[in-house]
């Protein structure tokens, strides 16, 4: 971890440490928050998006709206705010550079204390800014501060709690282990704050991670620092619709499995392999993602099993379901090497065994990438 004032024990902790909720110093100047909204083709949410940051009650901030070369008038909807408020600032692209790019330009340009990276589908809940604000201020040892997300689909908008009940203070590895546990993402994205300057020391998103890059750049800042969590708050409303990320470029259970294992591999063996037993972190999240991966695997194959005799216009249907599965099978095997020692592989075998073509295809594919393997383990570099 890097050195960081007012590093407190609970970086020895096993877990989080709860404390009480307090709220922002009384004195000195509220520290500026950097908002970088990323807008492609989203002129329908941006009023909704940009309203919500306009009515925190927290007011130093600086908001900058990237208009990656929209095709509809994104780029009008955010000059009204413009002129409006000086606050407001528009970055218009004249050639789309993407998601990734949008928040690494954003970084760089970044002026305040606080940066906050939102989609312009995604919104801010009711004083998000004062509370993430304050935990961050009184925890300098903190890199990013995070609460709960609200899904929705259309308006009106759910009730968001804003009351926080305690707040909590990870260790950067105790958080990084956790997410390791989890095998997923954590954090949804609108609902965090993240210190600049930890940002920066961990440096841009990594184009080489186009579906996980937000999931690594989490856990590499834990590698870097504490991270908090307002516990009991909802801090960010997360939009679900059918033209965002996650239902296009995204889209996918398996490329979905294989993008987080990229994350943790990044991490662990890159920026994170000196934190305290990174590689066993690291096969803790190859097996939690085997296990995924062979649950898959059972859903689909029985679900095709459930269907009983079928006539011959679902048989393609079935077929699409088998593939899928042996799919998510050689992903566990290919991901944790000991995947057939985990509870659902026994399942999966069964499934596997009650249609000989597939398990005839199974074996094959099994035997020919244990050869691969052995062929491998032969290899010797020059002068080994």
């Amino acid at each position: 971890m890097i050195a960081l004032p007012g590093r407190r024990p609970a970086e020895d902790a096993a877990g989080p440490v709860a404390g009480p909720v307090r709220p922002l110093p009384a004195a000195g100047t509220r520290p500026l928050v950097s908002i970088f909204v990323s807008s492609y083709n989203y002129a329908r949410f941006l009023p909704q998006c940009l309203t919500s940051v306009l009515t925190q009650d927290y007011d130093n901030i600086d908001v900058y709206v990237i208009d990656d070369a929209s095709a509809d008038n994104s780029a009008e909807v955010a000059g009204v705010f413009a002129a409006a408020d000086p606050r407001f600032r528009i970055i218009r692209r004249s050639v789309n550079r993407g998601h990734m790019e949008t928040f690494n330009e954003g970084l760089a340009a970044a002026r305040g204390e606080y940066f906050i990276k939102l989609d312009a589908d995604d919104l801010l809940t009711p004083g998000s800014l004062a509370r993430s604000v304050a935990f961050a201020e009184h925890n300098p040892a903190v890199g990013f501060v995070y609460g709960e997300p609200v899904a929705f689909a259309a308006s009106p908008l759910p009730p968001a709690r804003t009351a926080p009940a305690s707040w909590s203070l990870w260790p950067g590895h105790a958080w990084l282990a956790h997410v390791c546990r989890l095998g997923h993402n954590a954090i949804a994205q609108p609902e965090a704050l993240i210190r600049t300057a930890t940002l920066r020391a961990a440096g841009y998103y990594n184009p080489d991670l186009p579906h996980t890059f937000d999931m690594e750049m989490w856990m590499r800042l834990a590698v870097l620092a504490d991270v908090g969590t307002i516990d009991g708050a909802d801090q960010g409303y997360y939009r679900i619709h059918s033209a965002s990320m996650q239902h296009t470029i995204n889209s996918g259970v398996l490329r979905d499995l294989e993008g987080r294992r990229d994350a943790f591999v990044s991490v662990l063996t890159g920026p994170g392999k000196d934190v305290p037993n990174a590689e066993e972190l690291l096969t803790t999240a190859r097996r939690t993602l085997a296990v995924k991966a062979l649950r898959h695997a059972c859903d689909l194959l029985g679900a095709s099993q459930r269907r009983g005799p079928i006539g011959h216009d679902a048989l393609g249907a079935r077929a699409d379901e088998r593939d899928q599965a042996e799919g998510f099978v050689a992903f566990a095997e290919e991901v944790y090497p000991a995947a057939r020692e985990l509870a659902p592989w026994a399942t999966v075998d069964g499934l596997l065994r009650a249609d000989p073509r597939v398990v005839m295809r199974h074996r094959a594919r099994t035997t020919a990438r244990a050869a691969v393997r052995q062929a491998r383990a032969h290899v010797r570099p020059p002068g080994g």
